[in-house]
């Protein structure tokens, strides 16, 4: 099978591709990027085009497509600007992918395109609990899932259309955790607001292995959301991150200061969903660590 994967060079790109060799498939990697990461350049069954848009002769000639394209979300004030380039790189990019996935002469059997959790809006607690079929929230990271989506879905009338709604990736090669490790080392770590926020994350390799079962499963297609299926507090999260790493959780980042940094942008952090893999455990996928404690040992010992 040959796999095309845009934005490929990010975090979950680049653990998907590994994969996806380690299996015998062939994978090509759509980047602005010249050279592929470092962890990627042994690899001969990877192929890199230095352009983040695959045309549609590329893709007559690939199985299967995977669109991990986007500008991060997190570490930027949302200005106008940068909410028209988190649109642009989302939205409009999948737009034109779309366009010519239909102008390709044969279509790629499966397109997965990238969505995220915060499609269900920002909440400040546990309540509700949000699965597929939950309405979308109202704030602006909603409203961009939403239309990202509906980009995406107009692929449906020539090829299998996949959802992925990714929440917290847990890596100590970047994402979130690696972010919050430097603090906790420090023993300056601690949970953010009022800890009452909800953390649905997910493991590395778990979501690697969730994309392999959604490309190999041709009856599965629509929203699927990539987290682990036991959610818990940001509170919670620090607490056992902290006992993992034998450091205390003391230092609370307080709310306001996050927003005079960030604005509107610091809901990612200081908001949550409690979100559950509701689909995904309906068709037996199985989670390798479906419980926090052990995602964390894993990463970190």
């Amino acid at each position: 099978m040959k796999v095309g994967i845009t934005g490929g060079t990010g975090l979950i790109g680049r653990s998907l591709a590994k994969k996806l060799c380690q299996k015998g498939e062939q994978v090509i990697i759509f980047s602005r990027k010249n050279l592929l990461p470092k962890d990627l350049q042994n690899l001969s069954s990877i192929e890199l085009i230095s352009n983040p848009l695959p045309s549609p002769e590329i893709l007559s000639n690939l199985d299967a497509i995977i669109n991990l394209a986007g500008e991060s979300v997190i570490g930027e004030r949302w200005t106008e600007k940068r909410k028209l380039e988190l649109k642009t790189s989302r939205v409009n990019f999948t737009q034109d992918l779309v366009k010519n996935i239909i102008k390709s002469h044969t279509k790629p059997k499966v397109f997965i395109s990238a969505s995220a959790i915060g499609y269900y809006g920002m909440w400040e607690d546990k309540d509700p609990i949000f699965e597929e079929t939950s309405p979308n929230g109202q704030d602006f990271l909603a409203r961009l899932c939403v239309e990202w989506e509906n980009a995406a879905l107009e692929a449906r009338e020539v090829t299998r259309v996949v959802l992925a709604r990714i929440g917290i990736v847990l890596s100590t090669q970047g994402g979130a955790l690696a972010q919050m490790l430097p603090a906790f080392k420090a023993f300056v770590g601690g949970p953010i607001s009022t800890g009452k926020q909800y953390m649905s994350w997910i493991h590395i390799e778990d979501i690697t292995n969730a994309f392999l079962f959604l490309l190999d499963r041709s009856d599965l297609e629509g929203p699927f959301n990539l987290t682990a299926p036991n959610p818990v507090s940001n509170e919670a999260f620090s607490h056992i991150l902290a006992k993992i790493l034998n450091r205390p959780n003391l230092v609370k980042v307080p709310s306001f200061a996050l927003t005079l940094l960030y604005g509107e942008g610091s809901e990612v952090v200081v908001k949550g969903q409690n979100v559950i893999p509701k689909r995904l455990q309906e068709a037996k996928f199985s989670f390798e660590f479906p419980e926090l404690s052990l995602a964390l040992k894993n990463l970190l010992s």
